[in-house]
Order: C-alpha cells, then structure tokens, then sequence
C-alpha cells in the first residue's frame, strides 16, 4: 500500500492536472479563500453538496445574501429528496 499524500502533495498533483488548490491552516482562512473565488469569478448561480464546512465557515450565508447571486438551495428541510436534487441541477 502507498504512503498517504500530504494535503500539499495531494495539491500539488490537482495542480499538474490544471485544478487550482489551496492548502490552508483553517477555517477562517478557507473561508477567505472561498470569499475571494466568489469576487474572482462573480457567479450569477451558486449550489452546494449539504457541505457542513461551507456552514460552519458563512459561506452559504454570504451566497444567500448576495442579491447578485441566485442560490439554489439542494437541502431544504421538509422537501423531498427529488425536489431538492432538482435545485441544486438549476444551479
């Protein structure tokens, strides 16, 4: 079996394959990076896969309170599996 990758070697290898990443300390900071990719790239639609990170950081705060961003909410309490599939694929 293969040594695990460190989070910046696992990095490093979505980088040669043309993703961007980023290795930071903690939540605060991933939080700042998110911020930023969202001034960056300025989209009119945002979703999300039912990522606690994303809560617990207020970056699905921030996306809901933009009014220049439609967010399309998958995990709406209450709704059916199916209809919340279907908000998220609008995104």
């Amino acid at each position: 079996m293969e040594d695990p990758l460190s989070l910046e070697q696992c990095a490093g290898r979505l980088e040669r394959r043309g993703f961007r990443s980023f290795v930071v300390p903690g939540l605060r900071e991933a939080a700042e990076v998110m911020r930023g990719l969202v001034r960056e790239f300025r989209p009119s639609s945002a979703s999300y896969g039912d990522s606690m990170t994303l809560k617990a950081a207020g970056i699905l705060d921030d996306l809901r309170s933009n009014p220049d961003i439609q967010f399309y909410d998958g995990f709406v309490p209450g709704m059916v599996r199916e209809e919340n599939g279907k908000s998220a694929a609008r995104a």
